[in-house]
């Protein structure tokens, strides 16, 4: 846990209700700020597969303890073992990306 004197934390999600807090961000973000129409719209979340194969990192207002930024973290072994993806193939063509040495 990291807090500066802004009055933010950074930390990991702990819990299911942490990453459902996430999502619903997410929601808010891409969907009602963005118009973006997503699957699980109806749930007021964006919630997909990589959500149960990610951590997620978060930065929460310590006054109010809402979550003001968060992002998934895929590490290439959990890629791999899933299938060896990532959601960035979806949004950029990572070729040249994955034949760098040393990644």
């Amino acid at each position: 846990m990291v807090a500066n004197e802004k009055g933010l934390n950074v930390r990991m999600a702990s819990s299911v209700q942490d990453v459902m807090n996430c999502q619903r961000l997410r929601y808010e973000v891409f969907a009602l700020e963005m118009g973006a129409q997503l699957p699980t719209g109806h749930l007021g979340l964006d919630k997909d597969g990589f959500d149960d194969v990610c951590a997620h990192l978060l930065v929460e207002d310590m006054a109010t303890g809402d979550i003001v930024a968060c992002t998934r973290i895929l590490t290439d072994k959990v890629a791999q073992e899933v299938g060896g993806y990532y959601y960035s193939d979806h949004e950029f063509d990572l070729t040249k990306i994955r034949q760098m040495s040393g990644r």
